[in-house]
């Protein structure tokens, strides 16, 4: 039979007075000896109790957001995207100014990883300020990245609220490209850059290698 030596107190049911006894500790993996076995600046009860993060990892989800941070944000540090809605909370937080417990933040019917992925601003419900949410725009057909869609002079915002239709020109116009068609050219930005900077890295080990 195995002995498992803990070096605990005992004179004391818990040792290190985190709030969970030594006995609990010693079948959790916890170290009985220290509050926070992890370090990550929640007690093992905490964690255990009230986080339900793990007590021996210090990013539980494994999504870039500390399990202390994720308590006091308010986040599931067991899930990496808290409000599913397809972008990790670390990304919500730290690079898109979006809500990690909404998955649409500013509340226009589109998810943030919908905007994310057309390009409109998920922080934003109105991205090109025409007086018409993102999510409408797409309803009404027009394009949420400019603010007069056909071209007439007239936004879309002010066109709907008229009852005019703001995707059809009645006079000489400059027609602008529709949701879709901006979709498509927000993803060719994407790849361009992708390219330019594989470009950028192969010319610059050719330069290495010739130094």
């Amino acid at each position: 039979e195995e002995l498992t030596v803990t070096f605990t107190d005992p004179l004391k049911a818990d040792t290190d007075e985190d709030g969970l006894a030594d006995k609990l500790e010693v079948t959790l993996g916890t170290d009985p000896n220290h509050a926070d076995s992890d370090r990550d600046g929640l007690s093992d009860r905490q964690e255990v109790e009230e986080a339900g993060s793990d007590p021996l990892v210090v990013d539980s989800d494994g999504d870039g957001l500390d399990d202390l941070f994720e308590f006091y944000l308010g986040t599931n540090p067991r899930s990496a995207d808290s409000d599913g809605d397809g972008v990790e909370d670390a990304r919500e937080v730290l690079d898109e100014r979006t809500d990690p417990l909404a998955s649409d933040s500013d509340g226009d019917q589109l998810s943030d990883a919908d905007e994310l992925e057309r390009g409109t601003r998920p922080y934003d419900a109105d991205t090109d300020q025409d007086g018409l949410a993102d999510g409408a725009e797409l309803a009404h057909g027009t394009n949420p990245l400019v603010a007069d869609s056909d071209g007439d002079g007239v936004g879309d915002g002010a066109e709907v609220a008229r009852g005019t239709d703001p995707v059809l020109c009645q006079n000489s116009c400059a027609r602008q490209p529709g949701p879709e068609s901006a979709l498509a050219d927000a993803r060719t930005r994407r790849s361009w850059s992708r390219r330019q900077s594989r470009d950028q890295g192969a010319r610059s080990s050719r330069l290495v290698t010739k130094l």
